[in-house]
């Protein structure tokens, strides 16, 4: 659902995700909505133009966990990709944790490995590779 103006909204939510048109989530980010909301919410990047609003503690890292303790499958086990801050919680939580090559700077710190960009397909080049030695 789209809306102008969040405090219209009358409806018990997981999440909210805010679009910035002009490409500036980052830096309304940083100077409006962490401010604002970071102390009693999960405030993160999902792209140039995407900032989410969670509840406290909400991201993909925990889903991460969750996953695994209902699957029985380790972190150590895992892989994830991701190429943005909205990834960076996931990518600590898995071991398997790849950057693509065309993801946002900073990113590195939170993968450690890497995998061709998403042009070049790069998630399923990594998967292929790890198929093909397991098989």
């Amino acid at each position: 659902m789209f809306v102008d103006d969040m405090r219209s909204l009358d409806v018990e939510a997981n999440k909210f995700t805010i679009f910035a048109p002009d490409k500036d989530a980052a830096v309304k980010y940083k100077e409006i909505y962490t401010p604002r909301f970071g102390d009693n919410f999960s405030v993160t990047v999902g792209g140039r133009e995407w900032i989410d609003i969670m509840n406290k503690g909400i991201n993909k890292g925990m889903a991460m966990r969750k996953i695994g303790e209902l699957l029985g499958i380790d972190t150590s086990e895992m892989m994830a990709f991701g190429d943005n801050f909205n990834d960076a919680e996931m990518l600590k939580t898995v071991y398997y944790s790849y950057i693509v090559a065309n993801a946002q700077p900073g990113m590195e710190k939170f993968a450690r490995f890497r995998a061709p960009s998403n042009e070049e397909r790069g998630v399923l080049q990594v998967m292929e590779q790890v198929l093909a030695a397991n098989l």
